[in-house]
């Protein structure tokens, strides 16, 4: 028996988020590189579209924005998600790994 993937792709959609276009109830992995732009979206999207995701992986860069990386972490743990944080030594980026116990 094999694996079933829905690959969903981010497109603009006015006010409709991307699990009602896609008619969906949860989303088992969520991975984010945008270059960026993770800050703001993390920001701005409402916690119930937030609550239906089981795990994510977010690329984070250093020194683009005014947040440092440990702010991606209070919207995601203030949801019930542990996380963790893997930087690299020298590099101005990292990632960010959250998932539900």
């Amino acid at each position: 028996m094999g694996l079933a993937w829905k690959v969903v792709y981010f497109v603009e959609a006015g006010q409709q988020h991307i699990t009602e276009i896609n008619n969906l109830d949860r989303i088992d992995f969520l991975k984010l590189d945008c270059e960026g732009s993770e800050f703001g979206i993390m920001f701005s999207t409402p916690q119930k579209y937030l609550r239906v995701v089981n795990k994510t992986a977010i690329e984070f860069h250093n020194n683009v924005t005014p947040y440092a990386r440990q702010d991606l972490r209070k919207p995601l743990e203030g949801i019930g998600f542990r996380t963790q944080i893997q930087k690299e030594a020298k590099a101005l980026r990292g990632y960010l790994y959250a998932w539900r116990d």
